[in-house]
Parts: structure tokens; C-alpha cells; sequence
């Protein structure tokens, strides 16, 4: 990554992976299923569906659809970071 001095602060490029620049274990899986959660985000959005309807659709009780859409992301990040395990599900 490249480093500068801007204005006195020290700034460096990302990798392109936020996770492997925080130094994360197994970034790249914790990159990949990020990258997924955005993009299952953004499509039930899209299309105006509820949690019900996009868990018919990719196969998930909703109760699950509703951990991965606002909160599931943020707890794997945080486990990923503190070293422990994934919760289930993930």
C-alpha cells in the first residue's frame, strides 16, 4: 500500500480489501461474504420485497434473512476481529 503525508497525517491507500488492512484473519472470506450480504442488501431493496418473501427466494427462514440484513454482518466483523468464532449461520 502506499504511504503520504498529508497535512501531517500519515495516509496509506487501501489494498482493496478493508478487512485485510485492519489485519483481520481470513479477510478475504470475511471480504467475500460481505461483498455477498451488500449484494443480497441491495437486491431485496430493489426490489421491494420483505424479509418473508427474500428468505423464500434464497432459501432462508426469515428469522435469518433478518440477522443477515441488520445485524449478522456487524457481529461476524466484530467476532473476525476479536478472534472468535463465527456465530452460526454465517
Amino acid at each position: 500500500m502506499a504511504k503520504r503525508i498529508v497535512e501531517g497525517i500519515k495516509i496509506e491507500s487501501s489494498s482493496g480489501n478493508f478487512f485485510a488492512d485492519l489485519g483481520v484473519p481470513d479477510a478475504e472470506n470475511l471480504r467475500n461474504k460481505s461483498g455477498l450480504v451488500i449484494e443480497i442488501t441491495r437486491a431485496v431493496r430493489r426490489l421491494g420485497l420483505a424479509q418473508e418473501e427474500a428468505g423464500r427466494r434464497i432459501g432462508l427462514a426469515q428469522p435469518k434473512v433478518s440477522a443477515m440484513l441488520v445485524r449478522q454482518l456487524r457481529q461476524c466483523v466484530r467476532a473476525q476481529a476479536d478472534g472468535l468464532p463465527e456465530p452460526a449461520g454465517v
